[in-house]
């Protein structure tokens, strides 16, 4: 009987009292939260909240002080974070700055009895002391202002019970005020009531549900586990109706744990950071506040990775690069090797030391992208024998002897100079012998062609071309092959092996147009450019023979020339320089088909080569009038040139003045839009020049044209900064991230030229854009051209 009515006690005890927080002002805890996602990217958070209970007003709410203590997360894509082990923290963005910023750092609650979390006071204040102290970006301040009525206001609501107004016990049913969630006890341990609980709308999307143990004494959650499944149907997610988990799980701790993050380092990270604008001047780097700071934490950070990567990025931002080699010098290989970059120009500095060592760093990188680069760009022109010619060495002497430089200091170049071609030859063996498949791919290629070269008998050279012919694919996507046939086919015509030499040009160019007509090929445009170098070379050998036949090869050399911007491969310019080809062989073919009499032709393939290389339109134009002394060039301009050009797309887009610009304002005039950012160096770099070409069009130097900078992947507040900090007065838009897709925005800076009739030019990078338009507007105008009114800018 005793047992029984104990029995009744507790249950009574639970009903009457688990619905009210009971804490005493003075008395400590920790929550603990353990979050995880499991999405496209997996992501899980733990954290723990602290706790001190400071008063309980008349209306019987409690004021709480809380911080956070302790917080561990990888994020995917938004970066990581762990306050134990601070260093391994990464800001890909400003949700980690948030975590950091809230460390240690105490700000207030005000609940109520019944646990509804009231008030959140003091975390605006928290974060925009932290963003002073880093000298964050406004932007970014706001993010973190913004993400923070996410994080901690959400983790805290849940740390608490929002009681219900009735009392509860063994086998209460309730659902919460916005009758969202059904409960339902359980069971009952003694002061401890288990709580089961499931979302109640019927929404396919989403399944909420989960338990709960809630002390009646105190009125705390001390063990919550919330599961949650949600249907992604998200093509930008990557995933189809995908189900995914999303798991929740807190504890009370009794006895606060104590946490000691370095938070000095996270200074100095946020610092460094480009979230920082505390080493810089408006959007430029400072060298003097960049060197103070390596003079301030040089001691405290020296072989700290993050502090050394950034050191090195900053030296390149300055423009330090001696300080930037020899730092990169002692920086150790492993360290480097998720930042290719930097590998490339460390192998560089390496080969003038030794092959061995240049060799070390090769085998960190060889199966990238930038190793490629390296090879391909850099490397293969160690070998373009600059050093063995008498000619150019009196060149170069000449040259340096024209800068100033002593003779003692010419010949220590040229010492220096010899030193790292034999390094380069030694590095080239180490590499070839390297039996890594990927590695053979990069170099093998090149390797035969360097062996090619230093064969002096005919029937060596025969042999190395068949060598290379037996190269399979991979080799052309992934070596560069075309390239060096292409190079073997030039020395075997120079030694008079023209069986061989006709028999490799023909395989080269079989394959050459296999991955010209690969529309999935990465270098597609690279090997057309290759392609049409390898017909010239066809054209060349049946010139005199046969000139009809040659007739035919130039014209399909003509058509695998660049026909716009966008086939303009940068790999190009380096296979040029290898085989003194030409970028485009349209103006040759032209002139060949004026000569014999294909007028109608001639016109198509030169409306196609000037929409490719506007910089020779007034070339083009000579070529033109002493073709068709008759006709008129504007009216070729009009109606047949920018006629093939593609519609510019509409936009309207917000100004740095609150304005707006559409196209539709610009129609019936010529436009320069220009696509940049203040983060672009290149993009700075010229912005001077912008200023006073915008200036010579408010002076009416070029009449009928107007300038609109689009700012892309920037803010209002940078952009603003930077024209007044520098008094630019340019025409700027912010990008709306849809604009620069619009118009097929590959790179930055990048100009459009967009005609009066409403229709698109892109001009290639490092072109000169101001001298493309001036030839347009003034060819245009030169004979009173009239707007073709049907093709003119409607703004739909």
């Amino acid at each position: 009987m005793k047992k029984v009515f104990y029995l009744v006690l507790l249950l009574i005890h639970a009903s009457l009292f688990a619905q009210e927080l009971n804490l005493k002002p003075g008395s400590e805890f920790d929550m603990k939260n353990e979050y995880q996602f499991k999405g496209p990217d997996l992501q899980t958070a733990d954290y723990v909240f602290h706790f001190r209970v400071l008063a309980k007003d008349s209306l019987n709410n409690y004021r709480i002080a809380c911080s956070l203590q302790y917080a561990k997360g990888e994020m995917g894509n938004f970066g990581s974070y762990d306050s134990e082990n601070i260093r391994k923290t990464t800001l890909n963005s400003s949700y980690p700055l948030l975590v950091m910023a809230l460390l240690q750092k105490e700000f207030e609650i005000v609940i109520s009895s019944k646990g509804q979390v009231k008030t959140v006071e003091g975390v605006d204040d928290i974060i925009k002391q932290a963003s002073a102290k880093w000298q964050l970006y406004k932007a970014r301040e706001e993010e973190m202002l913004n993400n923070s009525k996410n994080f901690p206001v959400r983790f805290i609501k849940g740390f608490f019970f929002d009681a219900p107004e009735k009392n509860i016990g063994f086998g209460s049913e309730w659902n919460s005020t916005d009758t969202s969630t059904a409960y339902k006890v359980t069971s009952i341990k003694g002061a401890l009531l288990d709580i089961k609980f499931e979302n109640l709308k019927k929404d396919p999307q989403s399944e909420i549900k989960g338990t709960m143990v809630l002390n009646t004494v105190t009125g705390l959650i001390e063990l919550s586990d919330r599961y949650r499944k949600a249907v992604l149907n998200n093509p930008e997610a990557m995933v189809k109706s995908q189900a995914i988990a999303e798991t929740w799980k807190q504890k009370l701790i009794s006895t606060p744990q104590k946490y000691s993050p370095d938070t000095t380092w996270i200074n100095m990270a946020v610092s460094i950071s480009s979230w920082s604008s505390g080493l810089k001047n408006n959007v430029e780097y400072d060298k003097a506040k960049v060197y103070a700071f390596f003079k301030q934490n040089d001691a405290r950070y020296e072989r700290d990775p993050y502090y050394i990567l950034h050191k090195l990025t900053l030296f390149q931002w300055v423009k330090e690069y001696e300080d930037y080699s020899r730092a990169l010098h002692k920086t150790p290989n492993y360290l480097i090797t998720e930042t290719p970059h930097h590998l490339h120009n460390k192998i560089g500095d390496e080969l003038k030391i030794s092959a061995d060592s240049a060799y070390a760093v090769a085998k960190c990188f060889y199966k990238t992208e930038s190793f490629y680069g390296w090879v391909q760009h850099s490397f293969a022109q160690s070998f373009l024998d600059r050093l063995t010619d008498v000619n150019r060495q009196a060149e170069m002497r000449k040259a340096m002897k024209k800068k100033g430089y002593s003779d003692e200091k010419i010949d220590s170049i040229m010492l220096s100079s010899q030193s790292e071609l034999n390094n380069s030859y030694k590095l080239l063996e180490l590499l070839n012998k390297d039996t890594d498949p990927s590695m053979q791919l990069r170099v093998k290629p090149l390797y035969f062609w360097i062996k090619a070269k230093q064969t002096s008998d005919a029937a060596g050279l025969v042999k190395l071309s068949k060598s290379i012919k037996k190269l399979n694919d991979d080799y052309f996507s992934d070596g560069n092959a075309g390239r060096y046939e292409l190079l073997i086919y030039q020395l075997l015509k120079m030694k008079g092996e023209h069986d061989e030499a006709k028999s490799l040009l023909n395989q080269a160019i079989e394959s050459l147009e296999k991955f010209t007509a690969d529309t999935l090929n990465k270098s597609r445009f690279a090997h057309q450019n290759l392609l049409a170098g390898a017909y010239y070379f066809k054209y060349t050998e049946e010139k005199e023979s046969d000139p009809n036949l040659a007739l035919a090869y130039l014209s399909k050399a003509a058509a695998y020339s660049p026909k716009k911007a966008t086939e303009k491969a940068y790999d190009s310019f380096y296979d040029r320089v290898f085989l003194n080809t030409k970028e485009s062989y349209r103006k040759e073919f032209v002139e060949a088909l004026f000569k014999s009499g294909k007028n109608d032709d001639a016109i198509s393939i030169f409306a196609a080569h000037i929409n490719a290389n506007p910089e020779e339109i007034d070339e083009m134009k000579t070529i033109f009038q002493s073709n068709f002394p008759d006709k008129k060039f504007s009216d070729f301009i009009s109606k047949q040139l920018i006629a093939t050009w593609e519609l510019a797309p509409d936009f309207t887009l917000k100004g740095l003045q609150g304005n707006e610009y559409s196209l539709k304002d610009f129609k019936n005039g010529w436009l320069v839009l220009d696509f940049w950012g203040t983060w672009c160096d290149p993009c700075r770099r010229e912005m001077p020049a912008i200023n006073s070409f915008n200036k010579d069009l408010d002076a009416g130097k070029l009449p009928n044209v107007k300038f609109l900078s689009v700012a892309c992947r920037d803010n209002e507040s940078n952009v603003s900064t930077y024209f007044k900090a520098n008094g630019f007065n340019i025409p700027a838009a912010m990008s709306d991230n849809l604009v620069q897709e619009k118009y097929k925005i590959t790179g930055y800076p990048s100009k459009i030229i967009v005609s009066p009739t409403g229709r698109m030019l892109p001009v290639k990078f490092g072109s000169n854009w101001q001298k493309v338009i001036a030839s347009f507007v003034n060819n245009w105008q030169s004979e009173g051209n009239a707007l073709d009114k049907k093709d003119a800018v409607s703004g739909n």
